[in-house]
């Protein structure tokens, strides 16, 4: 069809929204807060066909164009209650964590349309109609002790389906839109990977590289990570922050040949990973 060609050449494709899931930290007791996290909005809309023409039910689909640029994320640090347990003594101790209720406001203007749509002559093209709306926005995505869990709002996805297509009583006809938005999940790290390249040679820079992940395996971009060498013998930068893919890059350069163990922690967390290595004597390299 000359739409779907036409879709192919500006290299629009079809979204395949997540199954819902409600999204808590699991450091957290989900129960402790009165709230209900939630990362999708819905909303309908309905197309009126003036008489004299018609929907190609068989062949009929919907499509959706929006903007997410008007929804904000906001971090509402918030107590809640917590216990710990004494293992040594048996005594249960109890108290308060601060947490981070991530919240979304704003709106979603969109457009929408079915198409195909036929008038009652037999040699003409294929049009569309459609509907246009905004979608209020204000709901919780996530809580998290994290201290920068905001997702990338031009990372929301949406989708539109045909709920109903009714002949009016004055020949018109009613198209019913229903139309899905999906944000994405709150960036909440889960684990850390540290590489170094071998072998670490004396007073010459070896490259330290690795990833900061989420509960699926996704590399988090935007990220600070901490760096520490034990014992200080050597140079390295102690802070980095992983690029768009994920990924943090440095150097270390030892100073000493002895044992040295590198860590690397998410910033203002307890996520860490450590790698230990033996720093060697390599002979310089010589020209040809």
């Amino acid at each position: 069809m000359k739409r779907e060609k036409i879709m192919t050449e500006i290299g629009v494709t079809v979204v395949q929204l997540s199954e819902p899931k409600q999204q808590f930290n699991k450091k957290q007791p989900e129960d402790s807060l009165d709230i209900t996290c939630n990362r999708r909005v819905n909303a309908c809309c309905t197309i009126i066909i003036p008489e004299g023409f018609r929907v190609i039910e068989d062949f009929a689909f919907a499509e959706l164009a929006f903007n997410p640029e008007g929804v904000k994320c906001i971090i509402e640090p918030v107590l809640i209650p917590a216990t710990s347990n004494d293992p040594v003594c048996g005594k249960t101790f109890s108290g308060s964590i601060s947490v981070n209720q991530v919240r979304l406001v704003g709106s979603i203007p969109f457009l929408a349309d079915v198409f195909p749509v036929q008038g009652s002559g037999r040699l003409q093209n294929l049009a569309s109609a459609c509907c246009t709306g905004s979608i209020s926005v204000d709901q919780f995505i996530c809580v998290t002790t994290f201290t920068d869990p905001c997702p990338n709002i031009v990372q929301t996805l949406g989708a539109a389906t045909i709920r109903e297509i009714v002949q009016g009583p004055c020949g018109e006809t009613f198209v019913t839109l229903d139309i899905v938005i999906e944000f994405p999940e709150c960036v909440i790290p889960e684990s850390i990977t540290l590489n170094i390249e071998q072998p670490v040679c004396l007073d010459q820079p070896a490259f330290v590289f690795g990833e900061v992940l989420d509960e699926n395996g996704n590399a988090l971009p935007n990220i600070l990570v901490d760096l520490t060498i034990q014992p200080l013998s050597g140079c390295i930068l102690p802070r980095v922050e992983t690029d768009f893919v994920g990924r943090f890059f440095t150097t270390f350069t030892p100073d000493s040949i002895s044992t040295t163990t590198i860590t690397a922690t998410v910033s203002r967390t307890d996520i860490s990973t450590s790698i230990t290595f033996d720093p060697i004597i390599c002979p310089e390299a010589t020209a040809d």
